[in-house]
């Protein structure tokens, strides 16, 4: 079983779980606040007062991908070249499905639901409950996890409006438990491999709805088509025109007026 790290107050879970990781293969560290947590996209970061979110990162050897295995169990010295998963995406999944989990488990629902928003982002309806960032040396992955727990209103302006899990569900987490929940999935999703495609297919935001694609750090003019669902290696696959395609990294965002 992978250890849990907590700490009071870091610069990002990120920067420990590099640190950790030089001396244990897989383990997780959470943090009460983080001074300098940071989105996928430079300038982005995600700010919240000690104690309202669950800041995680998850870590584990690249070789648990190669050789689908339980992560509680050292893979080996089998470095067999086999296509990686897309960790981003499984991270998103198995942070969806510990939350509902969860809910089911409190009695509680999440008043809009819950969808993974292409490539990393957790929705609830249209704002956005988790963001999950992921990072790999030579031999490590390490997936950073932020949730929103018991934030009861938020102020500002943002691109994705915010929500937290006590605004949809009316209680607020036990963060430890939750982070637990969270690493059982993802070790299920990685042991499994083959099974988490179809799986967030059922909960893949805007799904065979029309959607906007902006390619790399979401810069440039959009391409339109519908949203067809996700390739094996996690490619985004979009319908344009009657022709498929798939692109690899970029910004999904809904065309508004298809829902009014």
């Amino acid at each position: 079983m992978a250890s849990i790290v907590h700490l009071d107050q870091t610069t990002s879970t990120m920067d420990e779980a590099r640190k950790l990781s030089a001396t244990q293969a897989y383990g997780a560290v959470m943090a009460e606040s983080q001074t300098a947590g940071r989105g996928r996209i430079p300038g982005r970061s995600w700010d919240t007062r000690p104690g309202q979110a669950l800041l995680a990162t998850i870590w584990f050897p690249r070789t648990a991908l190669q050789n689908p295995a339980t992560p509680r169990i050292m893979a080996g010295d089998d470095t067999t070249a086999q296509p990686e998963p897309p960790v981003s995406l499984m991270a998103g999944l198995a942070v969806a499905k510990a939350c509902l989990f969860w809910a089911s488990s409190s009695d509680r629902l999440f008043r809009n639901g819950l969808s993974v928003k292409w490539p990393n982002d957790v929705l609830c309806g249209s704002n956005k409950l988790a963001g999950i960032l992921c990072e790999a040396t030579s031999s490590t992955i390490m997936a950073g996890i932020g949730i929103n727990c018991s934030q009861p209103s938020f102020t500002g302006t943002y691109r994705t409006g915010p929500t937290s899990i006590l605004m949809e569900t009316g209680q607020t987490p036990d963060r430890h438990l939750l982070l637990t929940l969270i690493l059982d999935e993802l070790w299920t999703l990685i042991a499994g491999r083959t099974g988490w495609r179809e799986e967030l297919d059922h909960l893949l935001a805007w799904k065979g709805k029309t959607v906007d694609f902006r390619s790399g750090l979401a810069e440039g003019h959009p391409i339109r088509g519908v949203l067809a669902g996700i390739a094996d290696d996690g490619a985004i696959i979009l319908d344009i025109k009657g022709s498929r395609q798939w692109f690899h990294s970029g910004e999904l965002s809904p065309v508004i007026d298809e829902y009014r």
